[in-house]
């Protein structure tokens, strides 16, 4: 079946093409009769706008670009999500690609997505010691997701990871613990901002400085963590983890060791993935507003934003489920 243009409405209705494109696009200059008889006849042939024509001529594609790690980067889904529901629901499409946390290869997916004439980005820059903000071209109006990273174009959405090592030990210090451990990746891009925020927050609050279980981030990173927690002599009553996943680990291997989470040992992941929900006991965690972040992105888009240089800051969200309690001695 051929698909039915502008021409095709046009002979029919007895009009110009010019006077169905204006007419379709609801410009005051056509006629209120002329207008309902051209969309009549779109209607009934099932007429469907030509966008990359439309492009051409309007210089917009109603298509947002997307570039981002990888979806299986924690919170990506749930951004990912919010993201396509409010292009959606504004009548956009969302072109998404994968940067794979390379800056190297971000310019090449930005230019892909310049060249598809997309009306705005929208993009987490790599987060790796070598990544370069200058590489990104400020061609459209651009929202980029920040860590903490400087001079990035357009408008900055930021979440420090460091808060949520800061945000995890205030909230053990106010159920009375006073030895707080962390335990995952050490260095690195997020690892070392992880645990910056648990011991200069541990620091302000005259606590001594955290024991550190440095392992990687898996179910086996955690068991790691675990057997270096037992082999304490002095042991902390609570420990902040890298991700939940390490965090689970941790908490299996020391209940299979015979001690109990909470009673024995506080536990508190970042992330809030499914496993945190499932694991026993629940764990508690900090969430990324993944979602407000997508849908604040897509508003900042649609209101005419990301053409300046501005930032704005989000505060990771505390989920408080069944693996912290008060510790049976005060330090």
């Amino acid at each position: 079946m051929s698909r039915v243009s502008i021409n095709t409405i046009a002979k029919e209705a007895g009009v110009s093409r010019n006077t169905v494109s204006l007419a379709l696009r609801g410009d005051p200059r056509v006629a209120d009769a002329t207008r309902k008889s051209v969309l009549a006849i779109a209607e009934k042939q099932d007429y469907r706008p030509n966008l990359l024509a439309r492009a051409m001529v309007t210089g917009r594609s109603s298509m947002i670009g997307l570039a981002i790690p990888s979806l299986n980067f924690s919170y990506m889904p749930r951004l990912v999500d919010a993201i396509h529901e409010v292009a959606f629901q504004n009548g956009y499409g969302v072109l998404t690609c994968s940067h794979h946390n390379e800056s190297s290869r971000l310019p090449a997916v930005l230019t892909y997505l310049h060249d598809r004439r997309v009306d705005g980005i929208i993009a987490q820059f790599p987060v790796t010691p070598n990544s370069k903000s200058t590489t990104i071209e400020h061609a459209v109006p651009t929202v980029m997701f920040s860590f903490g990273q400087k001079s990035l174009p357009g408008l900055s959405l930021e979440l420090l990871p460091a808060a949520a090592g800061e945000l995890a030990v205030q909230k053990l210090y106010a159920a009375g613990h006073r030895k707080i451990g962390y335990a995952g990746e050490s260095s690195g891009f997020f690892g070392e901002a992880r645990l910056a925020g648990v011991s200069n927050t541990a620091h302000e609050l005259g606590l001594p400085s955290p024991k550190v279980l440095t392992c990687v981030d898996s179910l086996t990173g955690g068991q790691q963590a675990a057997a270096q927690f037992l082999a304490l002599k002095q042991k902390p009553t609570a420990i902040v983890c890298f991700t939940d996943t390490v965090a689970v680990g941790l908490a299996q291997a020391v209940q299979s060791a015979g001690l109990s989470v909470p009673r024995d040992l506080s536990i508190v992941g970042v992330d809030d993935l499914p496993i945190a929900e499932a694991s026993f006991p629940p764990l508690t965690t900090l969430r990324a507003p993944a979602a407000e972040m997508g849908q604040a992105a897509m508003a900042a888009l649609l209101g005419g934003g990301g053409t300046t240089k501005e930032r704005r800051t989000f505060s990771w969200e505390w989920v408080d489920r069944q693996s912290i309690a008060a510790p049976v001695r005060l330090a």
